[in-house]
């Protein structure tokens, strides 16, 4: 429920009782400056290139988090010790097997 105070500071805004403020612009924003409608073609192709990153983010996260749930998948499926060692393997596995290292 609205109070009168703030009824009547309402209505007297829709009257116009009260000045509008409006700010003054001295340069300090860029949104401010005029601007004759042209870019530097360095500035073009940058602001192609960030909308691009920004498109494709998603996708790049996406297919990070696909690739971690599938390595998971694979870690707990597979049996390592099914697969034949090659003999590097084997030279750095055999002492780890016995706690020589």
């Amino acid at each position: 429920m609205v109070s009168t105070r703030r009824r009547a500071l309402i209505q007297g805004a829709l009257d116009g009782k009260y000045a509008v403020y409006h700010a003054e612009s001295n340069g300090a924003s860029a949104a401010a400056l005029p601007t004759d409608g042209k870019e530097s073609v360095a500035h073009t192709i940058y602001k192609h290139l960030m909308n691009g990153v920004s498109y494709m983010l998603p996708i790049v996260v996406g297919g990070g988090i696909l690739i971690a749930i599938a390595f998971l998948i694979d870690g707990l499926l597979v049996d390592l010790n099914s697969f034949p060692l090659s003999s590097a393997l084997r030279l750095v596995q055999s002492p780890l097997r016995h706690g020589c290292l």
